[in-house]
Order: C-alpha cells, then structure tokens, then sequence
C-alpha cells in the first residue's frame, strides 16, 4: 500500500497526475488515481460500465521511466542488469534524483512516493531504541527467529543490512560527493531509496532493466489481480530500441547485453500480448498496464506483485502480509535435512555431501522411473514445482513437495550400494527401484488410513517388511523436522511456540504492534501448518503396524 505523509493528498495526487501528463504517461479516462481516509493512494474503476480482458489502461512512456540507465548520473553508473547489485544500483539512481528535490525531472512522481523507509524486517533492528516504534521491533524480532520471514532474509547475503550499508558508502556516498549535488547525503535517505525500490520497482527490459514505473507503481497488490504490466522485453541493451538498430551487428559477439538475452523467469512485468487499443500511437515507445479480468465499476484495481509469494516474501521485500495467503509454506535446505538424521533413532552412513550428490543424482532420474507415475493419489505430498531454493518444503495444507519426500528418504534407499558415503557411484537404478516400492506401499497405507482399517486386518502383513521399515523410518524423520521446526519458532522467546498459547498471546498484544502482530500470526500458521503434517504421518506410521 501507498502511504502518503503530507499536508494535502488530493494536491500530491494533482501534481502527479500533471506531471504524468508533462511525460506522455495516458491513462484510460475510466480509472481514477485517488487516495483514501488513510492517505494510501490506489487506481480504482469508475461508476460507468465494465472493463473488458485485454485492455489497455495505461501507457507509460519509456523514457518516463527512473531507471540506472535515464538518472542524472547514469554516465558514471554502472549498468547491472540482475543480482542484488542491481537493486543497490536503481537505489542510488533513485536516491540521486531524490537529492534533486524539485530539479530532477521526477519530482511530480518522486513527491507521490512514501515520505518513510519502507517498514520491511531488513531494517527492524537498526531503528533508534528512542522511537514510540522500538517495542513493537524488539518484540517482533525475538518471534521472527526460525520462522520463514527469518530464512527469506538469510537467502538474500548480498542484499543485507551490511551489504546495503557497505555499498553507501563504498560507492553512493562517495559518488554523490564527487558530482557536487546540491543535498548532503545520509545513510537514512539511502535506506529509504532501497526500501522504495524493494517495494515499488520492476525489470521492464533489457535496456533500462530495473526500474522505478510512475503509475505501475500506484496499483496496489492482491493474489485476485485485475490488471498486470507488459513490457517487450528483448530490446537492445545498448539503445533500447526493439526495432533494427546499429548494435544488431554485435549480436553475434557473444555480448550478453544483445538482444538476444533472455528475461528471467520472474518478472514483475509480463511479455506483450495483444491488447484492445484505441486509436493511433507508437505502441513500442510504451509499457503497458493491461487487464487480465474483468473490472467491475466502482472497485479498486489491482496488479499482483507475484502469484505465488508467500506471506514472508511480501513482508520482507514489499513490507505487507496479506490475510489468508494460500502460498505460505514451510522450507528446509539439504542441511536441515541431514541435521534431522542426527536427531532421530534412524541409521544411515551418508555424509552431507553424499547426500547432496544423491539427492541430485535421483531427482535427475525419476520422471523417467515412473517413482511418482501415482503422485496424485497421495495425501501427503505433492509435485512441487517452485524455485530451487525452496524445493524442499510443507504446503499451506501440511503435505510434503516430493523433494523434500526423496531428500528424506533416499538414505534408507542407499543402504548396501556401497560403503563410500560421499560418491555418487551408487546404483541408481536399485535406488530408484526401492523409492517406487517404498512410495507404492505408503500408497496402500494412506489408502487404509482413509479407510480406517482396523487393528487385525491385511495391514499386518507389512511387519518384517524391509520396505515397510523403510517407511516407517521415513515418518520418523518427517515427525522429527517438523517438531525440530516448531521447537525453533520464535527461539528467543520465553519458551518454545511449540507449546505456547499463541492465539491467546495474539490476543494480547495491542493492534498498534503491526509488527508483532504480523510475525505472531505467521509464526501461528506455520504451527497449524507444522501440527497437520505431523499429525498425517504419525497416523501413517502407526498404520504400518497396528
């Protein structure tokens, strides 16, 4: 959400919405840019009728854009394209124009943007003690430790409180020094600059790359978006244009800044489609805002800064949570993993690295086994399909992705391949063989589960089974991750969220604690979340030997 600090929002929206105007930015009479009660700025529909799929709303100039490559000193900055650098790098482009004040070309778009740093957990624990704020962060730091919000911000070294901090004053300090701009420069305006950017930017092309988009930025988020923003993407790096141009001839230089380079895969923007446009114009000078739904008179509309975030990654990068976010999931990496063997009665013989070079070897080879041809019939795991940094992971209803599944139990499956732990020499085919068994016979048992079978009937036929005891182990070591995890939740708070009443200490704290109240809430789900898995497989491994 958009939150405005000044003395008049309407007049902070009129000189936005004039300064749109100055730059070529058209948006559709139908939408209003207005603000609320709460001085949040959002795009929302008119009484008059509704809007069709596939319509272009607004068109944004190019070159309207804030972006390394158009700010004042973009000759002495360098273009990153991707990576933590490249958000550091639109910082200090937006910062740059921010010192400006009412000299850069900007300022009717830069005077509508959040007067504060963004509220994002990066920056919790660098608040001043003093502030009317500093009981809200403490407390919401000491429930945060072992939550998801906790690993998001681990996963992202490069753009730590210590890296933002170290790039200030390696590089934008001293750069902003050297131009002679007419503010000082401050730490916490930079904090500032990066909290917007972290909240408010997307990758539009391959030429400006990251970029601040005046009016993309005004829509708010919602998982049931109305509208998303389209750019082309494969322009030339060098000029920006989509059309021939002179740096063509560098395309076969192996140059990755060509045309030729390719989006990655998650962008704020989306590719060009085809849209209804009225009259006549130069679609390639523009970025789009485009409807996906139909938009109902009178609503706000509303883009989707990603389909699939979970509740950790809104709050660390965009500073929001949302109610009810049926993305939110619970990770583990393969370190987690080989610690839950150590702390649990099952044997093995690997090494972590034997594990990682095993886990690699099996997931290469398992559509082609046929190890999941059944996956769907499961109530326990799911095919999970998301980044590789959280393939290992529990979904919002307790199942397990079918990597973390093989993660776990490929070294029950290694057993008598070989004694050298750490090689990859094992037979694959044999291990492939016993993952099939072991996922058909837990099939069989969530089938008798489901069925409540009772004590005395076929479900003994399992004992003595090395495939059933395989399976059982498997459910010790999901029991045991999942009760590892709760235990961590929350680790520096007076005993373990695990077993605390945590709906009643929600209860207890007051709503002006945003911070602790979004945590404690978190930190609840991922308990249901944790509770439901445990639960599932506790019942599972008692069923293999009634």
């Amino acid at each position: 959400m958009m939150v405005i600090q000044h003395s008049s929002l309407s007049q902070t929206i009129d000189i936005l919405l004039n300064w749109c105007a100055d730059n070529d930015i058209l948006i559709d009479p139908r939408l209003q840019v207005r603000g609320d009660d709460d001085g949040a700025i959002g795009v929302y529909s008119n009484d008059i009728c509704v809007i069709d799929p596939g319509t272009s709303l607004v068109h944004i100039r190019k070159s309207s854009v804030l972006s390394a490559r158009s700010c004042c000193l973009s000759e002495y900055m360098p273009h990153i394209f991707s990576g933590p650098e490249s958000q550091l790098t639109l910082s200090l482009a937006l910062y740059t124009e921010m010192l400006n004040a009412r000299s850069s070309r900007w300022f009717g778009y830069l005077q509508s943007l959040p007067s504060h740093t963004v509220d994002l957990p990066l920056f919790w624990g660098h608040g001043s003690s003093m502030d009317d704020t500093s009981h809200d962060r403490d407390a919401a730091l000491k429930w945060l430790k072992g939550t998801e919000v906790e690993r998001c911000l681990q996963r992202q070294p490069g753009l730590s409180l210590e890296a933002i901090n170290s790039y200030y004053t390696d590089v934008a300090e001293p750069l902003i020094k050297q131009r002679g701009l007419s503010s000082i420069p401050n730490l916490k305006g930079f904090h500032r600059a990066f909290s917007l950017v972290s909240s408010r930017a997307f990758l539009v092309d391959a030429y400006h790359g990251l970029s601040m988009v005046p009016i993309a930025d005004a829509f708010n988020h919602s998982l049931e978006n109305q509208v998303h923003l389209e750019t082309e993407f494969n322009v030339c790096s060098q000029c920006g244009s989509f059309e021939e141009c002179p740096h063509d001839d560098d395309d076969d230089s192996g140059d990755p800044s060509s045309k030729n380079i390719h989006s990655p895969v998650n962008l704020h923007a989306m590719p060009r489609q085809d849209t209804i446009h009225s009259g006549l114009m130069d679609f390639d000078a523009y970025y789009e805002m485009v409807s996906n739904a139909p938009i109902l008179p009178g609503s706000e509309v509303f883009n989707t800064y990603g389909e699939t975030l979970t509740n950790a990654q809104l709050l660390c990068q965009y500073g929001f949570v949302v109610s009810f976010n049926e993305n939110d999931h619970i990770s583990w990496d393969l370190a987690d993993v080989y610690q839950s063997f150590t702390n649990t009665s099952v044997k093995h013989s690997l090494t972590l690295s034997g594990l990682e070079a095993g886990y690699a070897t099996v997931l290469r080879n398992l559509v082609f086994h046929g190890v999941f041809a059944r996956l769907s019939e499961s109530s326990l795991v799911y095919r999970h399909s998301e980044a590789p940094h959280s393939d290992l992971c529990l979904d919002g209803d307790g199942k397990i992705s079918h990597q973390l599944w093989v993660a776990l139990a490929f070294p029950f499956c290694v057993e008598g391949n070989g004694d050298n732990s750490s090689q990859e020499s094992f037979d694959v085919i044999s291990v492939l063989d016993k993952l099939k068994a072991l996922f058909e016979l837990q099939l069989a048992v969530e089938w008798q589960v489901e069925i409540g079978v009772a004590s005395g009937d076929s479900s003994r036929r399992h004992c003595g089974n090395p495939t059933a005891s395989r399976l059982v182990r498997l459910a010790e070591l999901v029991i045991s991750l999942c009760s590892q995890r709760k235990n961590s939740l929350g680790a520096h708070v007076s005993g373990h969220a695990a077993e605390l009443d945590l709906n009643a200490i929600l209860d207890a704290v007051p709503h002006d604690m945003h911070r602790t109240r979004d945590i404690l809430n978190m930190v609840i789900t991922e308990r249901s979340i944790l509770d439901s898995c445990e639960s599932s497989w506790k019942e599972l491994s008692a069923a293999v030997f009634l």
